[in-house]
């Protein structure tokens, strides 16, 4: 799946879908967005090189949760996405992931800020077992806001970049 628009939309409180063995590369705005009650199911996926949105040149996520959203997956990568990798965010709204890796994140194209593995806030809440957050930038994990919850379960966190429009940070986990 790829081309000049998101990867993979959900939006709809009815909605679900199951994804196996899927290859997304090359999106724009967002590999994959699921919102307003979705539930998104996924084993074997691999999400590479997402990219910014060309009239604010912002965004890029590799998989974007919000409104109550439910996501779950398994097996998979998220290489080369942009601004961040992995994002929750928003009360109700859940993301699980398992036997994943997340690297190599690149920074929001308009200021080159951010290029976090994953992050969490406005009350998300995010589990992460057996994972590796590899060569993100700034910081690879971060939450952030009243009521967000992240769990890590055999978590590996390296090589975590400075941000690339001030050369700070570099942080393994913020929050």
């Amino acid at each position: 799946v790829g081309g000049e628009r998101l990867g993979v939309s959900m939006n709809g409180r009815t909605r679900s879908l199951e994804l196996r063995d899927v290859v997304v590369t090359g999106a724009v705005n967002s590999a994959i967005w699921v919102t307003n009650g979705a539930h998104l199911t996924a084993d074997g996926l691999a999400v590479r090189g997402t990219r910014s949105a060309p009239s604010t040149r912002t965004r890029g996520t590799g998989l974007e949760a919000s409104g109550g959203a439910a996501v779950e997956v398994a097996r998979a990568v998220f290489e080369r996405n942009r601004e961040v990798a992995v994002f929750a965010f928003q009360a109700g709204t859940t993301v699980t992931l398992a036997d994943v890796v997340v690297r190599d994140t690149q920074s929001r194209e308009r200021d080159r800020m951010a290029g976090n593995g994953l992050g969490a806030q406005d009350g998300a809440a995010v589990e992460v077992t057996r994972a590796v957050f590899e060569r993100n930038r700034d910081v690879a994990v971060i939450a952030f806001d009243a009521g967000t919850t992240v769990t890590l379960a055999d978590v590996v966190v390296r090589d975590t970049q400075s941000g690339e429009s001030d050369r700070t940070a570099g942080w393994g986990l913020g929050a």
